[in-house]
C-alpha cells in the first residue's frame, strides 16, 4: 500500500506547481496520507462518515436482516460516495446506491492530524490537496489508477469507471464494533456478501501509524 501511494508522491514532486515544502520528505507526505486513512477508519468504527474535500465521502448503507423468530437487526455496510465535481470533471461512471441519512458526517480534521504528526496544519492541508490533485491528473491522463486507504481498501479507476473495494477484515470489524448483539455467522456472511466489492487485506498492511455523487465539496 505504501509503494502504491508513493507513486502519487512522485507525481506531486514532479509537478512544478507543487506547493509542498521542500523540508518535507516523501516519507512525511506518505505519513500524512496514512494518518488520513487512520482518521477515516477510526471515525467509521465509531459509526461516523468522513468527508474528504475534493475526493468524496465515506459513509454507510443500511439493511434490515431477518434473524428468525420475527426479529430483525440493522446491519451496515461501508460505501464511498464520489465527489460530484471530480466525477463531472472526468466524466466518470459510478453506481448509485442509497446512503443512510442517519449517519453523522465529520470533515477531515486537519488540526487533529497536525497534533498527531507534529506538522503544521497548513502542511497537512497542502499534502492532502496535492495528493488528490495528483490523482486527478492521473485520471485525466486516462491511466488505470489504484488509490489506497490503509486498512480500509482501494479506489479503482478503470476506463472512466469507478469502484471502491473494501477490505473484508475492515467491513467485519465495523460490524463487530457497532453491534452489542452477537451477529450470527450466517447474517454476517450475508452482510459481507451485500458489499459489491471486497478484497483481502494484504499481509504487508500495518494499521498502526461508486456510488452516488455528493455536493458538499462545491
Amino acid at each position: 500500500m505504501v509503494e502504491l501511494m508513493r507513486n502519487f508522491v512522485v507525481e506531486v514532486r514532479n509537478n512544478r506547481f507543487s506547493t509542498i515544502s521542500p523540508s518535507l520528505s516523501d516519507d512525511d507526505v506518505l505519513s500524512v496520507w496514512g494518518r488520513v486513512s487512520n482518521f477515516t477508519r477510526s471515525c467509521m468504527q465509531q459509526q461516523k462518515g468522513v468527508h474528504i474535500p475534493g475526493l468524496g465521502l465515506f459513509s454507510f448503507a443500511q439493511k434490515r436482516l431477518d434473524v428468525g423468530n420475527s426479529k430483525h437487526i440493522l446491519v451496515q455496510r461501508p460505501v464511498f460516495v464520489l465527489s460530484e465535481r471530480l466525477a463531472l470533471l472526468h466524466r466518470l461512471q459510478y453506481v448509485k446506491q442509497h446512503v443512510s441519512g442517519q449517519i453523522p458526517v465529520v470533515k477531515l480534521n486537519f488540526a487533529t492530524l497536525s497534533e498527531e504528526s507534529g506538522l503544521e496544519r497548513d502542511q497537512i492541508d497542502t499534502c492532502v490537496r496535492e495528493i488528490i490533485s495528483a490523482l486527478s491528473r492521473s485520471i485525466a491522463a486516462k491511466q488505470n489508477v489504484e488509490f489506497g486507504f490503509i486498512g480500509i481498501g482501494k479506489l479503482y479507476f478503470r476506463d472512466c469507471k469507478v469502484k471502491m473495494k473494501f477490505y473484508k477484515e475492515f467491513v467485519s470489524s465495523i460490524e463487530c464494533q457497532r453491534s452489542t448483539y452477537h451477529l450470527p455467522a450466517q447474517c454476517l456472511e450475508e452482510m459481507l456478501s451485500s458489499c459489491s466489492s471486497l478484497i483481502s487485506t494484504p499481509a504487508t498492511v500495518v494499521t498502526a501509524d461508486v456510488v452516488r455523487a455528493e455536493r458538499s465539496d462545491r
